[in-house]
């Protein structure tokens, strides 16, 4: 991945829970979770613009997707500060897609702690 954004190729990825237990506690609606850091990471080492799209269902079983705008993130050089900030704006981009298609997203497993959802 590393090879191809600093190639100026395009790499997609897909974000889910963090396996390891590591993350990034970041604001998703109204509770906090965990999320991989690497999208964030990527692109602050390699320079590479992040780009949030979807894919949505339509009535007739064909798909129309896109992307919200490039999300802009000036790093501060605090790399833990800079992947949590630019994680966050990840997130919230996600929030917009899931506003406007909330009918096209599901969770496979509990992304809020049991304290969260209660």
């Amino acid at each position: 991945m590393y090879q191809a954004l600093k190639q100026n190729q395009v790499v997609g990825l897909a974000i889910d829970l963090p396996t390891n237990g590591e993350g990034v506690p970041v604001r998703f609606f109204d509770g906090t979770v965990s999320l991989p850091a690497a999208p964030a990471a990527l692109s602050l080492k390699t320079g590479a613009k992040v780009l949030v799209g979807y894919l949505a269902r339509l009535a007739d079983d064909h798909f129309a997707g896109g992307f919200v705008a490039p999300i802009e993130y000036e790093a501060t050089g605090d790399r833990q500060r800079d992947v949590a900030a630019l994680t966050q704006k990840i997130v919230s981009a996600l929030e917009e897609i899931i506003r406007k298609h909330p009918d096209q997203w599901y969770m496979f497993r509990p992304l809020w702690s049991a304290a969260a959802q209660a």
